[in-house]
């Protein structure tokens, strides 16, 4: 299988939000994993005005 990225990105205003954000990154995720693929990593930035979730995933081809 090859490894491929997901990233999501959302405007923030300097805060961290979970209530927000991981429902979201949650259905990203199941999406992935329904599809066959297997996670093997999620990394997330916060900018200014910015949260960036780089997802690292390994399937046969790309998803969505």
């Amino acid at each position: 299988m090859a490894t491929y990225i997901k990233t999501l990105s959302f405007s923030t205003r300097g805060a961290f939000k979970p209530d927000k954000d991981d429902p979201m990154v949650n259905t990203v995720l199941q999406q992935l994993q329904s599809q066959g693929a297997k996670v093997s990593e999620v990394k997330v930035a916060l900018g200014e005005s910015l949260v960036v979730y780089l997802i690292t995933y390994e399937a046969p081809n790309p998803i969505g």
